[in-house]
């Protein structure tokens, strides 16, 4: 009679279907059974436990993570600006093959690539200005 306990608990909990498929003569042992119940027990006991995870984790993000990535931003713009400040373009030199151009790109005067920058991409003929 125990076993129909467990499966009416089952039955209101996670629907019909479950029911049609564990009916008491398919069960047979004991083993079964109990591991129902403490599926059952286990997810609901998840609930009680994890109350206060939320505010660990918040206090966690607010007072190591965000602090960390606030730093790191900050150091990684001062690298940027100072790379930026120090740097000098390379002087042209024209290698036999380098910007070889077979026919004219599509856009624009046909021998500027697609992502053209006029400080660091140079010309066949040398850099722009």
């Amino acid at each position: 009679m125990s076993n129909l306990n467990h499966l009416k608990y089952f039955k209101y909990s996670y629907g019909t279907k479950l029911i049609s498929f564990l009916k008491p003569q398919s069960i047979g042992s004991n083993n079964v059974n109990t591991s129902l119940i403490l599926f059952r027990n286990r997810s609901h006991s998840s609930s009680r436990h994890s109350s206060g995870g939320f505010k660990i984790y918040k206090s966690i993000f607010l007072f190591i993570c965000l602090p960390v990535i606030i730093g790191l931003s900050y150091w990684n713009y001062n690298q940027h600006v100072h790379e930026k400040s120090c740097y000098q373009r390379p002087p042209f030199v024209k290698y036999s093959y380098l910007y070889l151009r077979s026919k004219r790109f599509p856009w624009g005067d046909g021998n500027k690539s697609l992502f053209h920058n006029k400080e660091k991409n140079a010309l066949p003929e040398g850099y722009e200005d």
